[in-house]
């Protein structure tokens, strides 16, 4: 694992809203969850005995979520991704992880070259990241004024 942490994230379960949302819902066997094998895998052991959905691709989780195909998704957000949820779903957080960068033990020796020019990097990655953040936030106002 190669450091510094790209991101802080919370792995989270997503809700429609209107339902029943909290760690209860992993144990009920009736209830579909949507995720992908690695989100799922970090649920505590045991815990999970819902039916799992797997699904790779976050934005149509989203989608199927408002258009009430499921009710649950569990899925890692950020805060900017959280604040464009809290309006439509029901955010349970279930635990706290980094996101780093991985790289083969080979490469080893390429370690503190690769470290720093994440340090480098991420300011910069962090500054698009907010400016696309307030850009749809903006696009967001404006399409719900022409409503």
């Amino acid at each position: 694992m190669v450091k510094p942490e790209l991101k802080r994230v919370s792995l989270s379960l997503i809700c429609a809203k209107g339902v029943p949302c909290n760690r209860g819902v992993f144990a009920d066997k009736r209830v579909s969850i949507l995720g992908n094998d690695r989100m799922i895998g970090l649920i505590g052991n045991g815990e999970f005995k819902s039916i799992h959905v797997d699904n790779e691709l976050f934005s149509s989780v989203v989608s199927m979520l408002k258009a009430d195909r499921y009710n649950y998704a569990v899925y890692v957000i950020d805060e900017v991704i959280k604040k464009h949820f809290d309006q439509d779903f029901q955010i349970i957080e279930l635990k706290k992880i980094s996101i780093n960068h991985i790289i083969h033990k080979k490469h080893i020796s390429l370690l503190p070259q690769i470290q720093e020019k994440i340090r480098a990097k991420l300011p910069e990655f962090n500054r698009k990241r907010l400016a696309k953040n307030n850009n749809f936030q903006q696009q967001s106002r404006s399409a719900q004024s022409n409503y």
